[in-house]
Parts: structure tokens; C-alpha cells; sequence
């Protein structure tokens, strides 16, 4: 059996990813595995990193998934366990369609056998299948997911002393709080913290986990000294458990400096900032995705301070990294040019920021589809400058277009509330003009 995923906040990504050989290290490598995740300069270096790759390799674990096929009945352990272990290495690669397809085809061989080990794997995909789709913000069905798995779980173990209980009931918490339930979200992540508490303390990787989700539902309810103290209490437990240099602990550092930021302390935030950099650089001598998440933590600092120049200048320094560590064609790499474009419009030079909108806009239709809720925002912040520049029309018809991707999803969050009420303005005023 496998245990469930805790979600995280990211979103689909299709990654275009740097051409570094697997095995020494070279740039611009041109050899690319079948499996599309990694590259290397020749046949040799292929060779070398074979049998370290084989077991990672999607495309040689597809051939003998399909040579099990035809040796094995449909419902063959087996075969359960070549799917779950290729859904496992997509998700892993943020190729969620073809995760979900494997998981999807596990929960129909499991979810008939009425034993422990059908409805067991059966929930492990089925929380799975909910963190994908939160990636994908299909809310619905993650939450319908999760539920789905808890009740599952609950069959299996009866108990709710389980850890596969504990993480799922998280993951329900993190699928409710960007939902905008709060306060639901709140009561399952300290019934998954109780649960992990007794069954491991305090003190366990598990439940620290937890810590941090309840900081981020703190964060949004708006309790950011009490998502500080939680995220400082979580720092603490991840340094006696995982030691200091650890990604985890990164984390936490840049998590602790935004919440220092939040709250106007841009001195402590600093110091987090700068420990985190450190640490990475540490732990990750080479260029590291991490180190660009924090550039873009403290920008946001610096944007927070006034200093929109050197605001700018940490946006352009991440989104270096970003292209040389995970590729050119990233959610990550729009959100920094995104972010780029935001500071612009606010110094008044709107041609700059319809530049970099528009850049960031073309990528996330590119690689999370037309109907991403990042389109949507992107959509916004371009129609704001159109309307700036002296065309309100153009900025009705995008604003219709991101109103309809905020409706397909059922987006009510700040994003949509905002499209929704620009929209209204505009068309008002068009419309006493007779514009519309």
C-alpha cells in the first residue's frame, strides 16, 4: 500500500527543462531520454546513468507496463503497482494528465476489491487524484477526492488514529482554505495535528508539515502574529528533526520573512531572507529553484517598502535563475515576469508592464492551458493598463474573457472579485457614453 500526499500550492507545469547532461554535469546537452526528464551529451553518458535511471525512466517502465498487460490478468497486483509507480514519477514530472490517467485506472482495479489492500490503494490514489486536481484548481473535485479517500481510509483502519487519516484530513484543510472555508479548514488541520501528535509528537516531520498548512489558513483569516508563532514553532521542529540545512527549513525561513513583511517588521523579514539565501547556497551550490523563490519573496518585500528599482532588480535576478535551473517555459518563470509588469504599472510606465504581462500571458496559455486561473490574472492586470492608455474597450474584452475563465472554475476569490467589479465599472461607463 502507499501512504497519501499532502498537496502543495503549486500548479500544473509542462517544464522545458534545462539541457544538462545526468551524468557530468555539461550544458546544452543534446541527447534527451525517451522519458523526457532528462538529457545527456552521448550515448556514453546515457550508458553510464543507466541503471541509476532505469527505475525513474517513464517511457522503459511504459514498455513493461504494456509487457505485463499481456502476461497478467487486468487486476494483477502487479499491475496495480507499474501504475502507481508511473502516476507517482508524472505527478512527480508535473505531468498531471498522464498521472491522473494511471491513478484514475488504479482506482478502478482497486475500488471492487473489498479487501485491505484494494480499498487501501485505492485511497492512496484517490488523495492523489485530489492534489492534482488542487494543481489544476478543479476545487470540486479535490475536495469530492479527499473525502472520497478519508472514508476509505476510515473503512480500513477504523480508527482515526492513522497517519494516512491525518494527511488526508490536511490535504482536505489545504483544498478548503483556498476554497475560502476557513474556519473548516482550520478544525481539519488541527484534527490532522492531534492525530500525528499522539501518534509521533510534536516534534515529527509529519506534524510539522500540518503546523505550516495551519499557519497559511492563519495567514488568510487575516491572524498573522499567530501564523508567525505557528511558523517559528514550525522552523524550531524541523531544525531538531531534519537539522538546519535542509529544504524544509528553507521554507520556513522565506514563509516566516513574508509574515514578517506582512506585518510591516521588513528588518526581521530581511534577516529571514538573507539565512534562507545562505542556507540554500549551502545546501544547493549550484543554481537552485529555491533561490529564486526567496529573490521573488524579498521583491515582494522591497515593493512593500516603496523601493520598486531594487524591487525590479530581484525580480530580474530570479527569473535568470528560474530559466537556467528549470527552464524557459514555467508557470514560475510568468509569475516573476508577471510580477516584473505589476511594478511597472505602479512607476506609471505602462508600456513596460503591457510588455511583460503580455510575455507572462503567452507562456501560462502555453503551458497551463487557455482556461488557467493565472490567465485570468493576467488577463486583469493587461486590461487595467489598456484602460490607462486610453482604451476601454479593448479592456472590456479582456476582462469578459478572464470572467469567464473565474466562472468555468467558480473562482470567488480576490482575483475574480476584482475582474468582476472593473468589468462593471467599464461597461457603465461605456455604456452612459455610448461606447458599449
Amino acid at each position: 500500500s502507499w501512504s497519501s500526499l499532502s498537496c502543495g500550492g503549486e500548479r500544473e507545469m509542462e517544464i522545458d527543462r534545462p539541457k544538462i547532461c545526468g551524468t557530468c554535469g555539461a550544458r546544452d546537452a543534446p541527447l534527451k531520454c525517451p522519458c523526457k526528464a532528462v538529457f545527456y551529451c552521448n550515448a556514453e553518458c546515457q550508458r553510464a546513468s543507466w541503471k541509476e535511471h532505469r527505475g525513474e525512466c517513464t517511457h522503459d517502465l511504459e514498455r513493461k507496463l504494456e509487457k505485463d498487460r499481456r502476461r497478467l490478468e487486468g487486476n494483477d497486483p502487479a499491475i496495480v503497482v507499474a501504475l502507481f509507480s508511473l502516476g507517482h514519477l508524472y505527478q512527480a514530472q508535473h505531468r498531471l494528465a498522464e498521472a491522473e490517467e494511471k491513478f484514475l485506472e488504479v482506482r478502478r482495479i482497486c475500488l471492487p476489491v473489498e479487501e485491505g489492500w484494494g480499498w487501501q490503494n485505492a485511497a492512496a490514489v484517490s488523495s492523489r487524484l485530489g492534489c492534482i486536481y488542487e494543481d489544476q484548481d478543479k476545487l470540486d473535485d479535490a475536495l469530492d477526492m479527499q473525502k472520497q479517500a478519508l472514508r476509505l481510509y476510515r473503512r480500513v483502519t477504523g480508527d482515526d488514529d492513522d497517519v494516512d487519516v491525518a494527511m488526508t484530513l490536511n490535504s482536505l484543510g489545504s483544498v478548503l482554505a483556498r476554497m475560502g472555508q476557513l474556519d473548516r479548514a482550520m478544525a481539519k488541520h488541527k484534527k490532522a495535528h492531534e492525530i500525528l501528535s499522539r501518534l509521533y509528537g510534536d516534534d515529527h516531520p509529519s506534524a510539522t508539515v500540518v503546523l505550516t498548512n495551519m499557519a497559511n489558513t492563519l495567514t488568510l483569516q487575516g491572524r498573522e502574529e499567530e501564523a508567525t508563532a505557528v511558523r517559528e514553532k514550525a522552523l524550531g521542529t524541523y531544525r531538531c528533526s531534519l537539522g538546519s540545512e535542509s529544504d524544509q527549513v528553507v521554507g520556513t525561513l522565506v514563509s516566516l520573512g513574508n509574515s514578517y513583511a506582512v506585518q510591516g517588521k521588513f528588518e526581521e523579514a530581511h534577516g529571514k531572507f538573507e539565512e534562507a539565501l545562505a542556507t540554500v547556497r549551502r545546501i544547493h551550490p549550484e543554481r537552485n529553484p529555491l533561490e529564486a523563490t526567496i529573490l521573488m519573496s524579498m521583491g515582494q518585500a522591497q515593493v512593500d517598502q516603496g523601493k520598486l528599482d531594487d524591487a525590479v532588480a530581484m525580480y530580474n535576478k530570479a527569473y535568470r535563475i528560474y530559466r537556467k535551473t528549470i527552464g524557459v517555459e514555467t508557470l514560475q518563470g510568468a509569475c516573476t515576469l508577471h510580477s516584473t509588469g505589476v511594478v511597472f504599472q505602479r512607476q506609471g510606465k505602462m508600456e513596460a508592464a503591457m510588455e511583460k504581462f503580455n510575455e507572462a500571458l503567452a507562456i501560462q496559455r502555453r503551458v497551463g492551458g487557455g482556461e488557467h486561473h493565472d490567465v485570468a490574472t493576467s488577463l486583469l492586470n493587461i486590461a487595467v493598463c489598456k484602460n490607462m492608455m486610453g482604451d476601454p474597450q479593448g479592456a472590456v474584452a479582456l476582462l469578459r474573457e478572464a470572467e469567464g475563465i473565474n466562472r468555468k472554475w467558480g473562482s470567488s476569490d480576490g482575483n475574480a472579485q476584482n475582474v468582476a467589479a472593473f468589468l462593471a465599472i467599464l461597461e457603465g461607463e461605456l455604456s452612459g457614453s455610448g461606447g458599449g
